[in-house]
Protein backbone atom coordinates (compact mmCIF):
# COMPACT_ATOMS: atom_id res chain seq x y z
CA UNK A 1 0.00 0.00 0.00
CA UNK A 2 1.80 3.39 -0.97
CA UNK A 3 0.97 7.02 -1.95
CA UNK A 4 -2.75 6.91 0.27
CA UNK A 5 -5.14 8.52 2.31
CA UNK A 6 -6.90 7.06 4.42
CA UNK A 7 -9.85 8.87 6.36
CA UNK A 8 -13.32 8.72 8.04
CA UNK A 9 -15.92 10.79 6.18
CA UNK A 10 -18.25 11.49 9.53
CA UNK A 11 -18.32 10.71 13.30
CA UNK A 12 -17.28 6.90 13.11
CA UNK A 13 -16.37 6.05 17.43
CA UNK A 14 -15.84 2.24 16.10
CA UNK A 15 -13.60 3.05 12.61
CA UNK A 16 -9.85 1.28 12.88
CA UNK A 17 -8.91 3.27 9.98
CA UNK A 18 -6.20 0.46 8.85
CA UNK A 19 -6.07 -3.21 10.58
CA UNK A 20 -3.22 -5.63 9.51
CA UNK A 21 -3.81 -9.29 10.59
CA UNK A 22 -2.19 -11.05 7.98
CA UNK A 23 1.70 -11.52 7.56
CA UNK A 24 4.73 -12.71 5.55
CA UNK A 25 8.30 -12.84 5.42
CA UNK A 26 9.84 -9.09 6.66
CA UNK A 27 8.47 -6.49 4.56
CA UNK A 28 6.10 -8.69 2.20
CA UNK A 29 3.14 -6.48 4.07
CA UNK A 30 4.04 -3.11 3.92
CA UNK A 31 2.74 0.38 3.65
CA UNK A 32 4.93 3.40 2.24
CA UNK A 33 4.02 7.08 1.98
CA UNK A 34 0.44 7.13 3.57
CA UNK A 35 -1.37 9.34 5.55
CA UNK A 36 -4.44 8.17 8.25
CA UNK A 37 -6.03 11.53 8.69
CA UNK A 38 -9.50 12.41 10.81
CA UNK A 39 -11.28 15.82 9.79
CA UNK A 40 -9.25 18.20 8.34
CA UNK A 41 -10.17 18.10 4.94
CA UNK A 42 -12.93 18.49 2.40
CA UNK A 43 -13.70 15.08 2.68
CA UNK A 44 -14.41 15.46 6.52
CA UNK A 45 -17.93 16.60 5.59
CA UNK A 46 -20.15 16.37 8.52
CA UNK A 47 -17.61 16.65 10.95
CA UNK A 48 -17.55 20.24 10.52
CA UNK A 49 -20.83 20.95 11.99
CA UNK A 50 -20.43 18.22 15.01
CA UNK A 51 -16.81 18.60 16.25
CA UNK A 52 -17.39 21.92 17.50
CA UNK A 53 -17.75 21.88 21.11
CA UNK A 54 -14.55 21.99 23.15
CA UNK A 55 -14.14 19.46 26.34
CA UNK A 56 -16.68 17.29 24.62
CA UNK A 57 -14.46 16.67 21.32
CA UNK A 58 -16.63 14.13 19.26
CA UNK A 59 -14.90 10.94 18.37
CA UNK A 60 -14.38 10.72 14.84
CA UNK A 61 -12.88 7.13 14.90
CA UNK A 62 -11.49 4.56 17.03
CA UNK A 63 -7.77 4.61 15.60
CA UNK A 64 -5.43 5.26 13.35
CA UNK A 65 -3.79 1.73 12.80
CA UNK A 66 -4.02 -1.66 14.51
CA UNK A 67 -1.29 -5.04 13.66
CA UNK A 68 -3.09 -7.86 15.44
CA UNK A 69 -1.64 -10.58 17.05
CA UNK A 70 -1.11 -12.90 13.41
CA UNK A 71 -0.05 -9.65 11.53
CA UNK A 72 3.38 -8.36 10.68
CA UNK A 73 4.04 -5.13 8.23
CA UNK A 74 6.77 -2.63 7.56
CA UNK A 75 5.25 0.98 7.88
CA UNK A 76 7.77 3.77 6.40
CA UNK A 77 6.52 7.51 6.13
CA UNK A 78 3.24 7.37 7.43
CA UNK A 79 1.46 10.03 9.52
CA UNK A 80 -1.56 9.23 11.47
CA UNK A 81 -3.07 12.96 12.60
CA UNK A 82 -5.84 14.09 14.37
CA UNK A 83 -6.63 17.69 12.69
CA UNK A 84 -5.94 20.49 14.31
CA UNK A 85 -6.68 22.66 11.31
CA UNK A 86 -7.94 22.37 8.04
CA UNK A 87 -5.86 22.35 5.00
CA UNK A 88 -9.12 22.68 2.72
CA UNK A 89 -10.76 26.03 2.25
CA UNK A 90 -14.08 23.86 2.64
CA UNK A 91 -16.61 24.18 5.51
CA UNK A 92 -16.10 20.17 5.97
CA UNK A 93 -12.55 20.81 6.80
CA UNK A 94 -12.98 22.83 9.87
CA UNK A 95 -14.51 20.38 12.53
CA UNK A 96 -11.92 21.54 14.95
CA UNK A 97 -12.88 20.00 18.31
CA UNK A 98 -12.41 15.95 16.93
CA UNK A 99 -11.09 13.11 18.74
CA UNK A 100 -8.93 9.90 17.41
CA UNK A 101 -9.05 7.18 20.31
CA UNK A 102 -6.14 5.84 19.69
CA UNK A 103 -2.54 6.26 17.32
CA UNK A 104 -0.67 2.80 16.75
CA UNK A 105 -1.75 -0.44 18.25
CA UNK A 106 0.82 -3.52 18.03
CA UNK A 107 0.28 -6.91 18.77
CA UNK A 108 2.27 -8.49 16.28
CA UNK A 109 4.91 -11.75 17.65
CA UNK A 110 6.51 -11.56 14.66
CA UNK A 111 8.86 -9.05 13.31
CA UNK A 112 7.14 -5.41 12.57
CA UNK A 113 9.06 -1.65 11.67
CA UNK A 114 8.02 1.44 12.06
CA UNK A 115 10.42 3.57 10.24
CA UNK A 116 9.60 7.22 10.33
CA UNK A 117 6.41 6.92 11.51
CA UNK A 118 4.26 9.91 13.62
CA UNK A 119 1.04 9.33 15.41
CA UNK A 120 -0.54 12.86 16.08
CA UNK A 121 -3.41 14.20 18.72
CA UNK A 122 -4.72 10.94 19.84
CA UNK A 123 -6.68 10.38 23.14
CA UNK A 124 -4.79 7.80 24.96
CA UNK A 125 -1.91 7.04 23.02
CA UNK A 126 0.70 7.70 20.11
CA UNK A 127 1.95 4.08 19.91
CA UNK A 128 1.10 1.05 21.85
CA UNK A 129 2.71 -2.07 22.04
CA UNK A 130 1.02 -4.99 23.86
CA UNK A 131 2.71 -8.61 23.99
CA UNK A 132 4.72 -7.90 21.28
CA UNK A 133 7.78 -9.17 19.97
CA UNK A 134 10.36 -8.30 17.46
CA UNK A 135 9.37 -4.55 16.97
CA UNK A 136 11.88 -1.79 15.71
CA UNK A 137 10.74 1.81 15.71
CA UNK A 138 12.50 3.93 14.38
CA UNK A 139 12.62 7.93 14.40
CA UNK A 140 8.88 7.92 15.68
CA UNK A 141 7.67 11.37 15.91
CA UNK A 142 4.19 12.03 17.80
CA UNK A 143 2.11 14.79 19.62
CA UNK A 144 -0.15 15.41 22.26
CA UNK A 145 -3.35 16.61 21.70
CA UNK A 146 -4.11 19.84 22.30
CA UNK A 147 -7.39 20.11 24.06
CA UNK A 148 -6.52 17.46 26.61
CA UNK A 149 -5.51 19.71 29.58
CA UNK A 150 -9.81 20.54 29.27
CA UNK A 151 -10.74 17.00 28.65
CA UNK A 152 -8.30 15.00 30.67
CA UNK A 153 -7.64 10.81 29.48
CA UNK A 154 -9.45 8.81 28.99
CA UNK A 155 -11.40 12.25 27.48
CA UNK A 156 -14.59 10.14 28.01
CA UNK A 157 -13.52 7.28 25.70
CA UNK A 158 -14.09 3.98 28.27
CA UNK A 159 -10.51 2.01 28.24
CA UNK A 160 -11.11 -1.40 26.80
CA UNK A 161 -9.50 -3.96 28.15
CA UNK A 162 -10.25 -6.23 24.65
CA UNK A 163 -7.58 -3.68 23.02
CA UNK A 164 -5.55 -3.15 26.20
CA UNK A 165 -6.50 0.45 26.60
CA UNK A 166 -4.33 2.22 29.63
CA UNK A 167 -7.15 3.10 32.13
CA UNK A 168 -4.90 6.10 33.52
CA UNK A 169 -5.22 4.54 37.26
CA UNK A 170 -1.58 5.16 37.89
CA UNK A 171 -2.92 8.96 37.84
CA UNK A 172 -4.97 10.55 40.75
CA UNK A 173 -8.75 11.71 39.54
CA UNK A 174 -7.46 15.30 39.80
CA UNK A 175 -4.23 14.84 38.49
CA UNK A 176 -4.68 16.96 35.13
CA UNK A 177 -0.72 16.42 33.94
CA UNK A 178 -0.84 12.46 34.77
CA UNK A 179 -4.05 12.59 33.00
CA UNK A 180 -2.63 13.08 29.49
CA UNK A 181 -2.34 11.17 26.17
CA UNK A 182 1.00 8.47 26.45
CA UNK A 183 3.62 9.35 23.50
CA UNK A 184 5.33 5.39 24.03
CA UNK A 185 3.34 2.81 25.86
CA UNK A 186 4.97 -0.60 26.20
CA UNK A 187 3.20 -3.45 27.54
CA UNK A 188 3.83 -6.89 28.31
CA UNK A 189 6.25 -6.77 25.46
CA UNK A 190 9.95 -9.06 24.59
CA UNK A 191 12.53 -7.44 22.21
CA UNK A 192 11.64 -4.03 21.77
CA UNK A 193 13.90 -1.70 20.27
CA UNK A 194 13.77 2.14 19.66
CA UNK A 195 16.05 4.10 17.70
CA UNK A 196 14.81 8.17 17.94
CA UNK A 197 11.63 9.12 19.46
CA UNK A 198 10.52 12.76 19.99
CA UNK A 199 7.27 13.52 21.52
CA UNK A 200 5.62 17.23 21.63
CA UNK A 201 3.54 18.14 24.06
CA UNK A 202 0.98 21.30 24.12
CA UNK A 203 0.52 21.09 28.07
CA UNK A 204 2.36 23.88 30.60
CA UNK A 205 3.46 20.48 32.42
CA UNK A 206 3.05 16.33 31.44
CA UNK A 207 4.40 14.08 33.54
CA UNK A 208 4.52 11.04 31.40
CA UNK A 209 5.75 10.29 27.99
CA UNK A 210 7.26 7.01 27.70
CA UNK A 211 5.19 5.06 29.86
CA UNK A 212 6.28 0.89 30.41
CA UNK A 213 4.20 -1.40 32.64
CA UNK A 214 3.85 -5.44 33.27
CA UNK A 215 7.75 -6.75 33.38
CA UNK A 216 8.61 -6.17 29.61
CA UNK A 217 11.74 -8.05 28.81
CA UNK A 218 14.39 -6.54 26.63
CA UNK A 219 13.61 -3.23 25.49
CA UNK A 220 16.67 -0.71 24.50
CA UNK A 221 15.53 2.75 23.83
CA UNK A 222 17.97 5.03 22.23
CA UNK A 223 17.82 8.75 21.62
CA UNK A 224 14.16 9.55 23.23
CA UNK A 225 13.41 13.33 22.96
CA UNK A 226 10.54 15.19 24.21
CA UNK A 227 10.00 19.26 23.67
CA UNK A 228 6.97 21.67 23.98
CA UNK A 229 5.16 24.50 22.45
CA UNK A 230 5.34 26.35 25.87
CA UNK A 231 5.20 23.26 28.21
CA UNK A 232 7.39 20.50 29.59
CA UNK A 233 7.77 17.37 30.48
CA UNK A 234 8.46 15.48 34.30
CA UNK A 235 10.01 12.19 33.07
CA UNK A 236 11.08 10.96 29.84
CA UNK A 237 10.24 7.25 30.78
CA UNK A 238 8.98 5.79 33.35
CA UNK A 239 8.59 1.92 34.64
CA UNK A 240 5.52 1.45 36.77
CA UNK A 241 6.49 0.40 40.50
CA UNK A 242 10.50 1.14 38.91
CA UNK A 243 11.22 4.72 39.04
CA UNK A 244 11.67 7.29 36.19
CA UNK A 245 14.14 8.63 34.02
CA UNK A 246 13.37 12.33 34.74
CA UNK A 247 13.65 15.47 32.02
CA UNK A 248 15.62 17.75 34.28
CA UNK A 249 18.48 15.09 34.92
CA UNK A 250 18.56 14.72 31.04
CA UNK A 251 18.48 18.19 29.71
CA UNK A 252 19.15 18.86 26.07
CA UNK A 253 18.97 21.45 22.69
CA UNK A 254 15.37 20.18 22.70
CA UNK A 255 13.79 20.62 26.27
CA UNK A 256 15.16 16.96 27.61
CA UNK A 257 17.07 13.87 25.56
CA UNK A 258 17.90 10.31 26.53
CA UNK A 259 20.91 8.76 25.03
CA UNK A 260 20.24 5.73 25.68
CA UNK A 261 18.50 3.29 28.33
CA UNK A 262 18.86 -0.05 27.98
CA UNK A 263 16.39 -0.87 31.09
CA UNK A 264 18.09 -3.58 32.95
CA UNK A 265 14.36 -3.97 35.76
CA UNK A 266 12.89 -4.89 32.34
CA UNK A 267 14.73 -7.62 31.15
Amino acid sequence: MTDMVVEPGNVYPGAILVEINMDGKPGDIGIWDCVFRTGGSAAAMNQASLCTAAGEECKSAWGMVRITRSGSAYLENVWGWNADHGIDPTPGANGVSIQTGRGALIESTKPTFFVGVSMEHCSLYSVHSYNARHLFLGMIQDETPYWQRDNPAPSHWTPNSKYHDPDFSNCAPDDINCRQSFGLHFDRDRDIFSYGSGVWTFQPTQTYDIWIQRSPKNILIFNSNNGGSNGQWTNIISVANGGNVTDAANPGGWSGGLIAAYLPFAS
